[in-house]
This record gives C-alpha cells, sequence and structure tokens, in this order.
C-alpha cells in the first residue's frame, strides 16, 4: 500500500474558555489521510475549527495530542528550527489575509521562502518571474503589495507557497475577499499547480461552487471530519 501523503491520527486541539471555565475542544479525536497528488476542499461553519486543522497539517501548531506524518516524518513533535526548516521546504501557505510585506515587490515576495540557499538564487528568480508571468502578473513584478488589487494580491501569494515546489500546499480561505470570476481564478492556478507539480491540496472554503472542482470534500463539524460524496470534478452547479 502506498504511503499516504499527509496522515494525522487521533489529534485533539482545545482553547482556553474563559467565560465557560475550562477550555473548548476544536478538534476531537480526528483521523485523516490524503494520498499523494490529490485535492482537497474543506468546508464547515465559521468557528468549526478548519483554520486551527490547517495549522496543524501544515506544521504551524502542535496537537494536544496526536501526531501528523507528511510524506512519512513525524512533523508535530519535531524541534522549532526543524519545524520551521520542514515548512519553508516542504509546506506552501497561502493565508486568508494573502500575508505579504508590505514593503517588497511581488517578486520579491515570492522569492521570501527561497532566503538561505544562494546556490538557487538564479533558478529561483527565473521561476518566480515565470510563475508570476502565468498569473497575469508579468507587468506586475516590482509593484508592491499596496498597488496590487485584492486579486493580485492572492496570486501572488500562491505563488510564494509554491516557489520551492512543496509537497504539500496549505490555503485557508483564499477567496474569501474575491468575486466569482477572481475567485475561480485563483482555485484554477491552484488546481493547475497541484495537478501540474504533483503536491497534495487542502483549501479550506465555504463555496460549494468551488468545493466541486476538488477530488475530495471534508466536512468539519463538531471536532470531527465527514467526507461527502459529490458531483464529478470540474462540474460548477
Amino acid at each position: 500500500m502506498e504511503q499516504a501523503l499527509l496522515r494525522a491520527e487521533r489529534l485533539t486541539r482545545s482553547f482556553p474558555a474563559p467565560y465557560a471555565g475550562g477550555s473548548h475542544a476544536v478538534l476531537q479525536d480526528l483521523n485523516l489521510s490524503i494520498a499523494h497528488q490529490t485535492s482537497v476542499a474543506l468546508m464547515g461553519p465559521s468557528g468549526s475549527g478548519k483554520t486551527t486543522l490547517l495549522h496543524l497539517l501544515g506544521a504551524l501548531s502542535r496537537p494536544d495530542s496526536g501526531g501528523v506524518w507528511l510524506d512519512g516524518t513525524r512533523i508535530d513533535d519535531l524541534s522549532e528550527p526543524d519545524r520551521a526548516a520542514l515548512r519553508r521546504r516542504h509546506v506552501g501557505f497561502v493565508f486568508q489575509e494573502h500575508a505579504l510585506m508590505p514593503h517588497l515587490t511581488a517578486i520579491e515576495n515570492v522569492l521570501l521562502p527561497t532566503l538561505g540557499a544562494p546556490d538557487l538564487a538564479l533558478a529561483a528568480e527565473e521561476r518566480a518571474k515565470k510563475m508570476l508571468q502565468e498569473s497575469g502578473l508579468g507587468e506586475r513584478l516590482h509593484h508592491r503589495p499596496e498597488h496590487l488589487s485584492v486579486g493580485q494580491r492572492q496570486r501572488v501569494a500562491v505563488c510564494r507557497a509554491r516557489i520551492n515546489r512543496p509537497k504539500l500546499i496549505v490555503a485557508d480561505e483564499p477567496t474569501g475577499a474575491l468575486d466569482r470570476p477572481r475567485a475561480d481564478r485563483l482555485i484554477s492556478i491552484l488546481l493547475d499547480a497541484q495537478s501540474g507539480e504533483g503536491c497534495g491540496l487542502v483549501v479550506a472554503t465555504h463555496d460549494e461552487r468551488i468545493a466541486t472542482r476538488f477530488d475530495r470534500i471534508l466536512d468539519l463539524v463538531d471536532g470531527r471530519l465527514t467526507e461527502r460524496v459529490h458531483p464529478p470534478q470540474g462540474v460548477l452547479p
């Protein structure tokens, strides 16, 4: 049996609930397995724990109990420097608010994850230019975020997530602030990258129409995941 790209076993995560006394369990004994080269839409109501789960899967935070494995390596119990190195090399993030550095240009933002590898600098710059051009930003390479639209900023964020050819791309509501055409374009860029580069892709979304474009749809409710049967990939109701 082929080893899963991403595996989580019996994850639990709670946060303090000072007004209720004690704590609030966001994730409860959660299990998950995602194969290589698979796209997953993660759905659930606001406050259901989607962001919490994405942070655990991408080694941004640790569970209270349980474990997370990326391509066979357990990532939740690595030291902080090792987790940071793993994130930089093997995980690409797209945040809801793009999280670009305001003082850097588009191409400089894309190249941020490559810092510390001077021997790869030239190849990385060429790759960054190509991705930005393919995303319709060829004339915006040297524009700072304040001079880009919301959709353009998110496309820069997607290029940044892809720059190191990660094994896994994680995106947290990346289309939340976009209108329908721009949302569709951004999801197409993500799915094309996932298919073309053979990585895994997990995207949190509230948009049912977008979710149907993914290989799998998972619902997070009451701290647990369920998988639904959905229309064939690419069918937009």
